[in-house]
């Protein structure tokens, strides 16, 4: 029922409006799976850019997502409980490769978010990162290019373990 909505919308994105009414978060919430848990501030945009919504999106309990995030859902996102998305975040999970001289394809990745991880304001994750460990923090600002481990911190762009 949820893909037939999505289809049936003919949508490549979502947004969720700031102050935007309840039921539309409500349907934009059922639509994608997300629990009544997990916090929308306004101006988040999830986002399919093939048009296909061939890949998943999953988010745990209690997380929360600040204004003008971007999530790509190209390849599948998995964010795990009590996770913290701030401002204006951009998560990519394809990339896009020449073939034939002429046309681009799609190549997917999925990106994994481990339980209670933060990622502080304007920080990118980029199609070479596809998994933040439990309880990462990302600074402000960092470009996230390969796997963060499990507890550390990292920022800089590219993002370094500082500790």
């Amino acid at each position: 029922m949820r893909k037939l909505l999505l289809k049936s919308l003919n949508w490549a994105f979502w947004y969720v409006l700031p102050g935007g009414n309840r039921l539309r978060q409500c349907l934009f919430k059922w639509a994608l799976g997300l629990s009544n848990y997990v916090k929308l501030e306004g101006n988040v945009k999830i986002e399919c850019l093939d048009g296909k919504f061939k890949s998943k999106i999953k988010v745990g309990k209690k997380c929360r997502f600040e204004n003008k995030v971007e999530i790509d859902i190209t390849g599948n996102v998995v964010i795990g409980d009590n996770c913290f998305i701030a401002e204006e975040v951009l998560i990519r999970t394809h990339k896009l490769v020449l073939s034939n001289n002429i046309q681009y394809e799609f190549v997917r990745q999925g990106v994994n978010i481990g339980d209670g991880a933060e990622i502080n304001a304007r920080a990118y994750v980029m199609e070479g990162c596809n998994k933040i460990g439990r309880f990462a923090t990302v600074g402000a600002g960092a470009v996230l290019l390969e796997d963060v481990p499990p507890y550390a911190i990292v920022a800089g762009n590219p993002a370094k373990i500082i500790k």
